[in-house]
C-alpha cells in the first residue's frame, strides 16, 4: 500500500507498508490528484468495517496480524492513502497485536516507567509586598506591612498504575498464550496511552502584620500582630480510573474495547480519554501570633552598659485537609475522607537576655582588650508537646585589638511540623525492595520497606557549642578571617534512615531496631494486601524476605555532627574601584546517628542523601560608584556511593556563578532608588555528579542533597525605592 506525507512533495517511489512486517494502527486519508497508485483494500485479507465516534474503521487479518485502520475519508469509494508520520520513509508500528507465536515463555518486555517523569517542577511564582510607617506623635510610630505570594506548578510524575490488568476473554484483543481460554494478566504502561502522570495545582499565601513601636528614654517597646493564611490546590491528573478500564476491557467491541496487548496507543482514543482519573486536592493553613518585647540599658558599669532585653510570643497555628475529590475507581468523581490532622497548635512563650560587659573602652586590663558576657534563655509551653526550657550562654573575648574569641553554649527544641504527623494514606507507602545483603549467596536479599510517618513522632531536642576566632588586624586594613568549630548533639532527631536503605542489611548491627527478620507467610500476604502496598519492583509475594525495614520518618535516639567553618576575605582599592577576594568552606568531621541508645552508632558523612565533608565556595568582586560585579566558585567535595554494591565514587562537582548589579545615583527623577542586576547560576552549565540512588518511589541519576541538576540559570531582578 502506498504512503502519503503530506508536509513533503509526493514521492515518485513511495515507501511501502508491508502487513507481513508488523502490526500497526495507521491512518487512510482521501489521496490526492496526482499520488500514484492510490491503494485499493480489495484483497488484503479479511475485511470487516465497523464505526466508533463518528469514525469509520477497517479491520484487516493478514500474516496472522490483526491490523485496525482509521480512515479520514467518508466516500468509501474514494482512492485512499495511509498518512505518513514524517519522521522518515518508514511507518513505524503505533500497535503491535500479541499472537500467541509472538509471545515467548520466560522473556519480559521490559519498559522504562521514568520515560517522561521531571527532576524539578515548572514554576510560575509572584510576589507583592507593601509596607507602611507613620509617626503618631514624638517616641511613637505605628507600622504595618503585607504580603501576597502565589505560584503555580507541574510536575510529570511517575506513574502509579503500572500493575497487573487482567484482560476477560471476550475482550476483541484478548490472546491466550497457553490455549487455557482463562482471563490473562497483563503489566501494561499507560504511559503512552495518557501521557505522564502529573501533579500540579496553585499555592496562595497572604497575611499582614501590624504594630506600635514606642521609645521611653533609651528603651524601646514593640508590641505588634500577625496574621497569615495559605491555601493550596493539588490535582493528580492523567491517572487510570479503575472502574471505567474495568468496563473497557470487557467490552466485547474492538472499535471501543481497550487493548492491552498493543505497544500503545493502540486504543480508540474515545476510550482512551473515557478512563483518564484525577485527584484533586484542598489543603489550608492559618497561623496567628501576637508579641511584645522591649529592650534597652540596666545600668552603666566601667566596661560599658548593661543591657536587658525581654518579651513574650503567643502563637497559634492550624493546618487542616479542606476536602478531596476522585476519579480513579468510580464511575462519577466522589469525595474522600478528610486527612486527619492535629487541632489548632497554640504556643506561648517568655524570653530574656541580658548583655554584660566585663571589659571595653573603661576598663581594660593586658590581654582583655574587650569582653562581652551574655545570656539568654526561652521558655516555650506547646499545646501538643508541653513545656520546654532552652537556655543560651555566648562569651566574645577581644584579646588585644583586632583578634576576637567567641564561645557560645545552648540548647533548641523543634517541634513536629503538621505534615509530618500525617497518617493518612497519601502519605504511607508499602513496598518490596532488594538490598545488598553480604549474607545472601547471591549478594542481594528481598526486604519489606514501611515508608512514612511514625505515629509517636515527639519533638526533637540539640545541645549546640562553639568556638571561634575573628581577625582583623590593623596593620592589613581591609582583611578579615574567622574560624568556627562546632558540635551539636541531637536527642530524638526527627529523621529517616531510609536514604540508607542500601545499608540495612550490610550493617545489620545498626538497624537492627528497625528490622524484623524472617517474616512469615501471613505477615507478607498481610504486607501486600495492605491499601498502601506499591508494585515498584515486581517481586511476588512468593518471594523469600529477609525482613521488613521501618523506614519511616521516625526519632532517631541521638544525631552527633562536628565539623570547622572558614572564611576569610581582603578588599583593596583597584583601577578606581573597590576589589574583594574572598572564600569559606565547611568541613564536617563526623556525622554520627543511632537509631536506639544500644544500637552502635554509624558516621552518615560522605553517603547518598547525606551531608560531604568538604564545601567551599571562593569569590572576587569589583565595584565602582553603582556597578558591581561578583564571580563565584562553588565546589562540592567527591564522595561513595554505598548504597549500592560495588561501591561506586561520586566525582566532585565544581561550578560558578556571576552577579552583575547597577544601582542608579541618581537623587530624583524616575532613575532614582533603582537597581538592575544580573544573576547567572552554574554558568557553565555543570552537569551533577552521576550517582547510581534509588529509594522507594525515588530514584534520580544525582544526589539531591549534594547536587542540583537545574544547569544554567540566568535571572533579572528590577529593584526600585520611593
Amino acid at each position: 500500500m502506498s504512503l502519503f506525507d503530506p508536509d513533503r512533495p509526493v514521492r515518485s517511489t513511495p515507501a511501502l507498508w508491508r502487513a507481513d512486517s508488523a502490526s500497526q494502527i495507521v491512518t487512510l486519508v482521501p489521496a490526492p490528484a496526482d499520488f500514484p497508485a492510490a491503494a485499493s483494500l480489495a484483497g488484503d485479507g479479511a475485511l470487516n468495517e465497523m464505526w466508533a465516534a463518528d469514525v469509520r474503521h477497517l479491520v484487516i487479518e493478514r500474516a496472522g496480524l490483526r491490523h485496525r485502520i482509521q480512515v479520514r475519508g467518508r466516500d468509501p469509494h474514494a482512492p485512499l492513502a495511509i498518512l505518513l508520520a514524517p519522521l522518515g520513509d518508514t511507518l513505524h508500528a503505533a500497535a503491535c497485536d500479541a499472537t500467541p507465536s509472538r509471545l515467548t515463555a520466560g522473556a519480559i518486555n521490559r519498559g522504562d516507567r521514568w520515560i517522561g517523569v521531571d527532576l524539578l517542577p515548572e514554576q510560575r511564582r509572584h510576589s507583592v509586598f507593601a509596607s507602611f510607617s507613620q509617626d503618631i506623635f514624638s517616641g511613637l510610630r505605628f507600622y504595618a506591612r503585607g504580603q501576597a505570594t502565589w505560584r503555580n506548578f507541574s510536575i510529570a510524575v511517575q506513574s502509579s498504575g503500572d500493575a497487573r490488568r487482567t484482560v476477560p476473554v471476550a475482550n476483541p484483543f484478548y490472546v491466550d498464550p497457553l490455549g487455557t481460554r482463562q482471563p490473562v494478566g497483563v503489566m501494561y504502561s499507560f504511559t503512552r496511552d495518557l501521557g505522564p502522570e502529573r501533579t500540579a495545582g496553585r499555592v496562595t499565601a497572604y497575611g499582614g502584620t501590624a504594630g506600635l513601636e514606642a521609645q521611653f528614654g533609651a528603651w524601646r517597646i514593640d508590641g505588634h500582630g500577625t496574621w497569615g493564611r495559605q491555601v493550596e490546590h493539588y490535582g493528580l491528573f492523567n491517572r487510570i480510573n479503575t472502574a471505567r478500564l474495568a468496563l473497557a476491557l470487557a467490552d466485547t467491541n474492538p472499535a471501543t474495547a481497550y487493548n492491552l496487548f498493543g505497544d500503545g496507543p493502540s486504543t480508540n482514543p474515545a476510550t482512551i480519554e473515557s478512563i483518564r482519573g484525577y485527584t484533586l486536592r484542598d489543603y489550608g493553613g492559618w497561623s496567628w501570633s501576637a508579641a511584645i518585647r522591649a529592650d534597652g540599658p540596666l545600668f552603666a558599669l566601667p566596661a560599658g552598659t548593661t543591657r536587658l532585653a525581654v518579651g513574650a510570643e503567643f502563637r497559634k497555628d492550624r493546618y487542616k485537609d479542606i476536602g478531596t475529590r476522585t476519579y480513579t475507581s468510580t464511575l462519577t468523581p466522589v469525595p474522600l475522607a478528610v486527612t486527619p490532622y492535629p487541632g489548632a497548635r497554640t504556643v506561648k512563650s517568655a524570653y530574656a537576655e541580658l548583655l554584660l560587659p566585663v571589659f571595653g573602652e573603661g576598663m581594660r586590663l593586658p590581654g582583655f582588650y574587650k569582653l562581652d558576657i551574655s545570656a539568654a534563655i526561652r521558655a516555650e509551653r506547646y499545646s501538643d508537646f508541653g513545656d520546654t526550657h532552652n537556655p543560651k550562654l555566648s562569651l566574645a573575648w577581644e584579646t588585644v585589638r583586632g583578634l576576637t574569641l567567641r564561645a557560645t553554649f545552648g540548647k533548641s527544641f523543634r517541634a513536629p511540623i503538621f505534615p509530618e504527623l500525617r497518617q493518612d494514606p497519601a502519605s504511607m507507602a508499602y513496598y518490596a525492595w532488594s538490598a545488598p545483603d553480604p549474607q545472601s549467596l547471591t549478594g542481594s536479599s528481598n526486604m519489606l520497606v514501611i515508608a512514612g510517618n511514625d505515629p509517636d513522632l515527639h519533638p526533637e531536642r540539640a545541645t549546640t557549642w562553639t568556638v571561634g576566632a575573628d581577625l582583623k588586624p590593623q596593620f592589613l586594613p581591609g582583611f578579615q578571617a574567622g574560624v568556627t568549630w562546632f558540635k551539636v548533639d541531637y536527642t530524638d532527631r526527627i529523621a529517616t534512615p531510609r536514604p540508607n536503605l542500601g545499608n540495612f542489611l550490610i550493617n545489620r548491627d545498626v538497624y537492627d531496631a528497625i528490622l524484623t527478620p524472617n517474616p512469615s507467610a501471613p505477615q507478607i500476604a498481610e504486607f501486600y494486601a495492605s491499601p498502601y502496598f506499591l508494585d515498584l519492583t515486581g517481586i511476588p509475594k512468593t518471594a523469600t524476605f529477609v525482613a521488613i525495614a521501618d523506614a519511616r520518618l521516625q526519632n532517631l535516639s541521638s544525631v552527633r555532627q562536628s565539623g570547622l567553618d572558614v572564611n576569610l576575605s581582603y578588599a583593596f582599592d583597584l583601577a578606581g574601584g573597590r576589589t574583594e577576594f574572598g572564600g569559606s568552606a565547611t568541613y564536617i568531621f563526623y556525622i554520627k546517628q543511632a537509631l536506639t541508645e544500644t544500637a552502635p552508632s554509624i558516621d552518615v558523612i560522605n553517603t547518598i542523601g547525606n551531608p560531604i565533608d568538604l564545601r567551599a565556595r571562593a569569590h572576587v568582586s569589583w565595584s565602582n560608584g553603582g556597578f558591581s560585579a561578583t564571580l563565584f566558585g562553588n565546589y562540592v567535595a567527591a564522595y561513595t556511593n554505598k548504597t549500592v554494591s560495588p561501591f561506586e565514587p561520586v566525582s566532585a562537582w565544581t561550578t560558578f556563578d556571576l552577579n552583575l548589579s547597577y544601582a542608579f545615583t541618581d537623587k530624583s527623577g524616575p532613575f532614582s532608588g533603582l537597581r538592575v542586576a544580573l544573576t547567572g547560576n552554574n554558568i557553565f552549565n555543570r552537569e551533577p555528579p552521576y550517582v547510581n540512588y534509588t529509594a522507594g518511589t525515588y530514584t534520580a541519576a544525582f544526589d539531591a542533597e549534594n547536587a542540583n541538576p537545574l544547569g544554567r540559570f540566568v535571572a533579572l531582578q528590577v529593584t526600585k525605592k520611593w
